[in-house]
This record gives C-alpha cells, sequence and structure tokens, in this order.
C-alpha cells in the first residue's frame, strides 16, 4: 500500500528545507491466512493389465502423495486382527518389538527398508510396540541381511503377531 500527500504550506524550519519522506507513507499489505494444507496418501489405483501375455509378466498400481484440507488419519495403513487378506489379494504378517518411542520404531524401519518384504511398520503409544509388517511368507528375524543383523534388531523382534495392511477407507468396518 501507499499513501502519499502534498505539503500546503511550508513549514518555517529556520529555513532548512522540508523532510519529503514525512510526506509519504509505505505499508506492508496483510498477507491473507495462509491456507493450512496436509499431505497425505491418494488411494490406490486399479491393479493395470499384465505387462505380457506369456511368460514372466508384472502388474502395477499407483499411489501418489496430495494434499488435503482436513487433518488425515495419522495411520494411513492400519494392522488388524487375524491374517487377512487385502483389497488387492496380498496377505501381511506383523512381527511385535517392544519399543519406547515412535522415533526408535521409525529407525528400526530405517534399517529395514533395503529388505524387498518389508511393508512398513506401525507404532502403538497404548502397547508401546512397533509392529513391522512384512509378506505373510517373510520371517525377519531368520534374514542373512547384515545391515539389520549388525544392529541387534534380531534380539527385539518377539515373535510373529499378524493381521491386514488396509486402506483406512472402509478398513474399520472390514472383518477376516
Amino acid at each position: 500500500r501507499y499513501r502519499h500527500r502534498s505539503v500546503e504550506k511550508m513549514p518555517n524550519y529556520c529555513g532548512r528545507p522540508c523532510d519529503a519522506k514525512a510526506a509519504k507513507q509505505v505499508d506492508v499489505c496483510p498477507k491473507p491466512p495462509a491456507e493450512v494444507r496436509y499431505c497425505t496418501w491418494s488411494a490406490w489405483s486399479e491393479m493395470s493389465g499384465c505387462s505380457a501375455s506369456c511368460g514372466s509378466a508384472t502388474k502395477l498400481r499407483r499411489r501418489e502423495l496430495k494434499l488435503v484440507a482436513d487433518r488425515p488419519d495419522p495411520v494411513v495403513d492400519w494392522v488388524g486382527a487375524g491374517d487377512c487378506v487385502d483389497e488387492h489379494n496380498n496377505m501381511y504378517t506383523r512381527y511385535m518389538t517392544t519399543m519406547g518411542s515412535e522415533e526408535e520404531c521409525q529407525t528400526l524401519l530405517k534399517l529395514l527398508v533395503a529388505m524387498p518384504w518389508v511393508r512398513g511398520a506401525q507404532y502403538s503409544f497404548d502397547l508401546r510396540k512397533c509392529a513391522v509388517v512384512v509378506d505373510v511368507d517373510a520371517d525377519p528375524r531368520g534374514s542373512t541381511e547384515p545391515t539389520l543383523w549388525q544392529t541387534g534388531a534380531n534380539s527385539k523382534l518377539s515373535g510373529p503377531g499378524s493381521g491386514a495392511i488396509a486402506r483406512t477407507d472402509g478398513a474399520a468396518n472390514r472383518t477376516c
């Protein structure tokens, strides 16, 4: 914003010139409040067709990060009771380990992230447990991957639990 005024009558400053700065005023425009946005995953796309009609082939599905106005559920994927099949016929198992904080669970996940069978981890504040979610036929305790076992994480994994990862939209009503 800018405002200017002119001098109608020159004051007598004992012969000194008028200060031109006194004749104008500059102010910063107020910014509208920044719109709060949250980053979250979109829903999975439908599974694509096979990449080949015979031999080795792959299917593809996607999801992407998007900005939303409402705060998303902090747990995008959740682990339910019992071995289940998710909406894409994928089965998952979880291995529980006691951890004092969510940060410890995140550290463990960073150690495991290179393993192709690791799908994620979730931390339960109530139980003080970190659930490492893996493909149903994987057992992280039997892995020979040195990055995991050099850290002593093997002793932290206390045995299998079970559960499925499902999207939060409708997952709460899903039974297996």
